[in-house]
């Protein structure tokens, strides 16, 4: 039921990424300056309450209440949208405040939930299980847009973000038919600030939590920095129309499934330390296809690099979550994950803005060619770590062991 409900909630997500922005454009007449803040409204409450979160999802046994609490907020908000634009009453203000309070109450969602997964599955299952989780996300992002796209043709913007708030009503659903034991949770005995630098501590101690901190927040940044100027180099440099576009990015989702589909077997026929080492290593070089790229059967480059690519990223952000889960102990788990989950925000702009600059100052071939080079510079850098130390996630593992 967990999975079934993450993956609800992933394909309304989806939905509600082309919905929101059209709405804003086509009804609002949004600036491009207000469309780029809506995304970011998403991930900026993590950079300000994250790491708290992270403090009171450990000082909580109810780990199951505070996910369908934020399930339940978070459909509240989005459907705002929709019942403000019927009531003629929306502004760009109140789209943004929906946004925001969607994803202040998703920090403590995204913290619990590795604690929570924690709880109900086996160590040596852990694989398996981000690996469904993931694969549901990369089949939402595939069909998700489309979607989306139709439901506003068809509906409206406004009424095509009623299905993100549904999905969110549907993952707190599905949350409430899961029973499990959960531990009790070790009464505070010093200050959030202090239970904060506990865990940034014990993350710090960690050589396989440090390596694993390092090489996801580099991908993530040059990842976010490849999705920033592709579009661009694809229309204006190699000249691809925008069908082609959309089948290129969906070949880029299609790899993100394959590589969810593939973890479970990979870290079976290879384990988790050769996984966690190799995955990257293996297929980054591919990205450098990208900027080689030219019309007519030279797409198949830009399919190829971003399809291997975007198949070895999910491999090992699937392998380093799993580490992850069982390389700290459960009463730490949601400090540790709210660290993480804040490297991720501040990396998402941070390569934003790289990717812009590179391609602006170098031009978009040139560009590209330097963040997939960087990137292969990353995945090699991988393999000769600390992952080599990773805990083999085949073998069971304690509840409350630190790998």
């Amino acid at each position: 039921m967990f999975w079934a409900g993450q993956g609800a909630s992933s394909l309304g997500y989806f939905v509600s990424m082309v919905a929101i922005p059209l709405l804003a454009i086509t009804r609002l007449g949004a600036s491009t300056f207000e469309v780029t803040a809506l995304e970011a409204l998403e991930w900026a409450p993590a950079m300000f309450i994250g790491l708290y979160a992270g403090v009171l999802v450990d000082r909580s046994r109810r780990k199951r209440q505070i996910m369908m609490t934020a399930s339940l907020v978070q459909a509240a908000a989005i459907g705002s949208i929709p019942v403000t634009a019927a009531a003629g009453v929306i502004t760009i203000g109140s789209v943004f405040a929906a946004v925001f309070t969607s994803g202040l109450a998703s920090v403590f969602f995204q913290t619990a939930s590795p604690s929570f997964l924690r709880g109900m599955v086996p160590a040596d299952q852990l694989v398996t299980a981000n690996a469904r989780l993931q694969g549901s996300t990369s089949a939402a992002q595939i069909s998700g847009p489309p979607l989306g796209g139709v439901l506003v043709q068809v509906t409206g913007a406004a009424n095509a973000v009623v299905v993100d708030a549904v999905s969110f009503l549907a993952c707190m659903l599905a949350l409430a038919v899961i029973r499990v034991d959960e531990p009790a949770a070790a009464q505070p005995g010093q200050s959030v600030r202090a239970e904060v630098m506990e865990g940034l501590r014990y993350i710090g101690a960690s050589a396989v939590l440090r390596s694993t901190a390092v090489v996801s927040t580099l991908a993530n940044l040059l990842l976010t920095a490849i999705g920033a100027v592709e579009v661009v180099f694809l229309v204006r440099v190699v000249g691809v129309a925008a069908g082609s576009v959309g089948v290129l990015l969906a070949i880029t989702g299609a790899g993100g499934l394959a590589g969810a589909l593939a973890t479970g077997p990979l870290h079976r026929r290879y384990g988790t330390s050769l996984i966690a080492r190799l995955a990257l290593a293996c297929t980054a070089p591919f990205a450098m296809l990208m900027p080689l790229t030219h019309r007519g059967a030279g797409l198949a480059l830009f399919a190829t690099g971003a399809f291997v690519s975007c198949f070895g990223i999910v491999v090992t952000g699937i392998t380093f979550a799993s580490i992850r889960q069982v390389a700290c102990p459960r009463r730490m788990l949601g400090r540790v994950s709210s660290v993480f989950r804040l490297l991720m925000s501040v990396s998402m702009p941070a390569g934003a803005l790289a990717g812009g600059i590179l391609g602006q100052d170098l031009g978009l071939r040139d560009g590209l060619l330097v963040i997939t080079a960087v990137l292969t510079v990353v995945g090699l850098g991988s393999a000769a770590g600390a992952l080599r130390r990773a805990p083999d996630l085949s073998l069971p593992v304690s509840a409350d062991s630190p790998g």
